[in-house]
């Protein structure tokens, strides 16, 4: 631990992400649980990201195990998993949800204090479990801070949305004698999107897209693109285009998508025979890890919704390690000669690797391509390209680039690496995130990204612009291009 003027900084456990990680750079960054649509008017899931928020944490201290989540290395909990007892009172309380990614912990004791800061252990790690891939580090500095009866630990970064904590305090001594141990777990405020608007030109609608939740979770998606007879957009009598429908929740993740793109022979949408276009299913482990992804296009054989016949558009298989971060996914379209998928003959350009430093950062992800044998997944597998990633010295994402070349030495990782497009964050005064910016690999400007947030760190809306008629961005005339809204509790 770093001890700094009677403050102690110590190091907290997250989960977090941040930005599209080589992805559609307007993609939702902060919640890709939730759709985007594309300009095509096709929901934005038939290629899932990896990816997580947008807050980005640092290094923990080395050496012990946390309690919550074996395998990460932060102080040690030498106490028992069990609730706070009544004579302390933490804010936020155990069991919370909607908590401020701002907000700091507070210990509120019923005695003054009398152990110094730097004599307390403290951790706030990551629970896994139906939250957002780790792979921005695993641990956040904060400076521990004591104040009469208030012990106060305040992270250096936003917190991640969407995404569950456990708090753990140990160490500290008031006039009563020592305080048992603190255990709290909560969850941060998660961000849904209540629609999406899409524009032809500055005065011209193209499209909008309407989320619908019950409790809170999201069951499905209208979109439309026509005003309807009245000619104004966004009203009763807009044209729907196509709906999807989100099932099979758990914990607030859907495991069922299906996409309909007509509404059938009744001519109302929202009924039993709605034309289905296609329909996915995702997996999750024991860790509420996403590890699986299908995709079926249309209906089989037998012409029957959901019998089993239907073709795959494609699959996607993530592998995570012990700390819970990925390090390998692969999306084929096909199984390949051997007919068995997720096997070295498989159809698909290529398979990811992400790699991480000791303190769990993602450093790169790799794009592998098949060697001489033709095959994936064997020692001769080549490089096609990599992403590389830089961080803020407080952990958070100040940028990532794409690079796909290795440049006239032939070599890749060295100072010649060439065809580089890079995508550039900037975060506002309460480090929350405020532009995200992708270029070429000449360094023009090929789009940007704002984010609104309220005084509670809730993103409440996210504009994409088009560089309007000159073509060029950063002039007057550039335009919002896709405008999303989120919900608010």
């Amino acid at each position: 631990m770093r001890r700094i003027l009677g403050v102690c900084v110590v190091s907290l456990l997250v989960a977090c992400g941040g930005g599209s990680g080589g992805g559609d750079a307007g993609d939702v960054p902060a919640n890709p649980d939730v759709p985007t649509v594309t300009d095509d008017g096709v929901p934005d899931v038939p290629t899932p990201t990896d990816e997580g928020g947008q807050d980005t944490p640092i290094p923990p201290d080395e050496g012990a195990t946390d309690p919550g989540n074996q395998d990460i290395p932060i102080v040690p909990d030498e106490g028992p998993d069990s609730e706070t007892p009544p004579p302390v009172t933490v804010e936020p309380p155990d069991g919370a949800v909607g908590v401020s990614v701002l907000a700091p912990i507070v210990v509120t004791l019923e005695r003054d204090v009398t152990s110094a800061a730097n004599d307390a252990t403290t951790s706030l790690a990551w629970a896994r479990g139906f939250n957002e891939t780790v792979w921005y580090g695993l641990a956040v500095d904060g400076a521990l801070s004591i104040q009469g009866k208030t012990v106060t630990f305040t992270p250096n970064a936003p917190l991640a949305a969407g995404t569950t904590y456990r708090f753990f305090l140990s160490g500290v001594t008031t006039a009563g004698g020592p305080v048992p141990n603190v255990v709290v777990t909560f969850r941060t405020w998660d961000d849904p999107i209540a629609y999406q608007v899409s524009w032809e030109t500055a005065t011209e609608i193209r499209q909008h897209a309407i989320y619908d939740y019950d409790d809170g979770d999201l069951v499905g998606l209208r979109l439309f693109d026509e005003p309807g007879l009245d000619g104004i957009w966004r009203n009763d009598d807009d044209v729907q285009d196509s709906r999807s429908a989100y099932s099979g929740l758990e914990q607030g993740h859907w495991t069922r998508h299906v996409s309909y793109n007509g509404p059938g022979t009744d001519a109302q949408w929202g009924t039993d025979d709605d034309v289905l276009r296609y329909h996915q299913l995702r997996t999750f482990d024991e860790n509420g890890q996403n590890t699986g992804y299908d995709s079926y296009s249309g209906l089989g054989s037998d012409g029957v919704p959901f019998s089993g016949d239907e073709p795959y558009g494609f699959r996607q298989q993530k592998t995570f390690d012990g700390r819970g971060q990925l390090i390998r996914s692969f999306q084929p379209t096909a199984p390949g000669p051997d007919t068995t998928w997720f096997t070295g003959d498989d159809t698909a350009p290529s398979y990811a690797v992400h790699e991480y430093d000791d303190a769990g950062r993602r450093t790169r992800t790799l794009s592998m391509m098949r060697g001489t044998d033709n095959l994936f997944f064997t020692d001769d597998d080549v490089i096609g390209g990599y992403t590389e990633y830089t961080l803020l010295p407080d952990g958070r994402l100040d940028r990532y680039v794409d690079v796909g070349n290795p440049g006239p030495d032939a070599t890749w990782f060295t100072q010649d690496d060439t065809d580089r497009w890079p995508t550039v964050y900037t975060y506002d005064d309460a480090k929350l995130l405020a532009t995200e910016a992708w270029y070429d690999n000449t360094d023009v400007m090929g789009g940007y990204t704002e984010y609104d947030h309220d005084s509670e760190g809730r993103m409440t809306a996210q504009r994409r612009y088009d560089a309007g008629p000159d073509g060029t961005f950063g002039t007057g005339d550039d335009f919002v291009q896709v405008q999303w809204i989120y919900v608010l509790p």
